[in-house]
């Protein structure tokens, strides 16, 4: 869905993980006559797995 963010780099940390989360929403397709937008489940859901990775146990 987004055409600027390179699936084989990795962003650092969580705060670059929650970064990037943000940047694919903002750069979300937006659903006409809604606030709503179009992401792609396996972009986010990566991001979130990633998050987890970064967190302590």
């Amino acid at each position: 869905m987004t055409d600027n963010v390179d699936p084989s780099t990795r962003p650092e940390g969580l705060t670059g993980v929650l970064d990037a989360i943000a940047a694919v929403v903002e750069q979300a397709r937006a659903m006409p006559m809604s606030s709503s937008v179009l992401v792609s489940r396996a972009e986010l859901l990566d991001l979130v797995d990633q998050a987890h990775e970064v967190l302590p146990t």
